[in-house]
């Protein structure tokens, strides 16, 4: 049998895709790489081969971190792929967002014959997975919980999406008013689409269908805002199981439509001879360790009570993400 294989390296996850020559999807999976992308693909690769053992394999690679283990003749972009991924996933879809942790794209005309406009993101990371994860680490909570926890907002409180910053500072003043946590994620939601629609959309026409792409689609307030925020009735808005795995599925097309490139036992052979060749530690200038030298004293400070009446001033200060006492 002859596959074709898209694998999408993203900025906290690697997907992959297999798809048979009818381009039916028969495989696919999402891992997080914790920073370990070689040592993932690596794992993912490992267990194609062994379930797959007589096929032959066609493999392309994308995403952000991809063309930190090959060549770029083997790497394909990330707009090319998305767009691909979508005429097989939503043919009918005229505009779509994609999410992933890091990035978010827009493109539209995407039913016209000439090449889609699009749109993307700069070097900052807010409203993309990234954003989410960060507020719900300073709540304490699990990303894992977002969409349950969001069963019982009752309302949208506003808040920035634009900056992780400001967000952090909102929440703090949200909190302090006694808005309560699920009113807090859902205004995020919000906030996040609303800087989407003004920072990346900007003037670019948004025609309906629109995709909803990328891991961000597990988000149920994000789905929520971009109905309501684009105004957007049930059958406008595209999304199912294979929404996340949009790039990797273009990718695998290209793969079976082009001249260059791998075998499944190259791209295993690639991921494996990646540290050898490109860590070398003679080639990188290292400072010495820090170390904790044998007299240093390591402790938290010491409160001593006081006896009796003693004159003292307290000074406390309230800031918008901590409150500071001292007391001379």
């Amino acid at each position: 049998m002859n596959y074709n294989v898209g694998i999408d390296l993203g900025s906290s996850t690697v997907k992959v895709v297999i798809i048979d020559e009818e381009n039916k999807i028969i495989y696919r999976k999402k891992q997080s790489h914790f920073g370990q992308i070689v040592e993932t693909v690596k794992e993912i690769i490992s267990e194609i081969i062994s379930l797959y053992k007589d096929a032959s394999f066609k493999v392309l690679f994308t995403g952000v971190s991809s063309n930190l283990i090959l060549d770029e003749k083997f790497i394909i972009n990330d707009i090319p792929g998305i767009e691909q991924g979508l005429k097989l996933i939503f043919p009918n879809a005229k505009s779509a967002i994609e999410i992933g942790s890091q990035n978010a794209r827009y493109l539209t005309g995407l039913s016209s014959e000439f090449p889609p406009e699009f749109s993307v993101n700069e070097d900052c990371a807010g409203g993309t997975g990234s954003f989410f994860e960060d507020q719900m680490y300073r709540l304490g909570l699990e990303i894992e919980d977002y969409s349950h926890i969001l069963e019982k907002a009752v309302s949208v409180p506003r808040l920035s999406g634009r900056c992780s910053v400001f967000a952090k500072t909102d929440i703090i003043h949200r909190q302090q008013d006694g808005v309560p946590t699920p009113d807090i994620l859902l205004g995020l939601c919000y906030g996040a689409i609303r800087n989407l629609k003004a920072t990346i959309i900007k003037n670019l026409p948004l025609q309906k269908p629109l995709a909803l792409c990328g891991g961000i689609t597990h988000n149920s307030g994000v789905v929520e805002a971009v109905k309501e925020i684009f105004e957007l009735e049930s059958e406008e808005l595209l999304i199912n199981e294979d929404s996340e795995y949009i790039q990797a599925i273009g990718t695998a097309i290209f793969a079976k439509q082009s001249n260059a490139f791998l075998s499944i036992d190259e791209s295993y052979k690639i991921t494996c001879e990646y540290r050898k060749s490109n860590i070398d530690n003679s080639r990188i200038s290292r400072l010495d360790p820090l170390i904790i030298s044998k007299n240093t004293v390591v402790e938290d400070p010491i409160c001593v009570p006081i006896n009796g009446v003693v004159n003292c001033s307290l000074g406390i200060d309230v800031g918008s993400t901590s409150t500071n006492l001292v007391l001379p």
